[in-house]
C-alpha cells in the first residue's frame, strides 16, 4: 500500500499498527487484540464517512506473511 493511502486510512482508525518483524505482530496480537488488516481496500468506503473504531494490526509489512501458494492438500501463506 503506497505511503500516502496508509495515512489516510491509519488516520481514521483510534488505534494503528505496523509492525515489521513477525514477532512483534504476535505479540500485539496477544497483547491488544486487535483487527488484522492485509489490504484494506474493502475499509475504503468506510474512512470517508467515520472513524474505524478499536485496534488495527496491519501486516502488509510483514515478509513472513507475504503471498499464497496452492497445494495438494492447502494453501500456504507466506514463504
Amino acid at each position: 500500500m503506497p505511503t500516502a493511502e496508509v495515512s489516510a486510512l491509519a488516520t481514521a482508525m483510534t488505534s494503528y499498527l505496523r509492525p515489521v518483524r513477525l514477532q512483534d505482530a504476535i505479540d500485539r496480537l496477544r497483547r491488544d487484540r486487535p483487527r488484522i488488516l492485509a489490504g484494506g481496500t474493502d475499509l475504503y468506503p468506510s474512512v470517508e464517512s467515520a472513524v474505524l473504531p478499536g485496534a488495527w494490526l496491519d501486516v502488509t509489512a510483514l515478509p513472513e506473511l507475504r503471498g499464497i501458494k496452492a497445494r495438494a492438500d492447502h494453501w500456504r501463506v507466506g514463504g
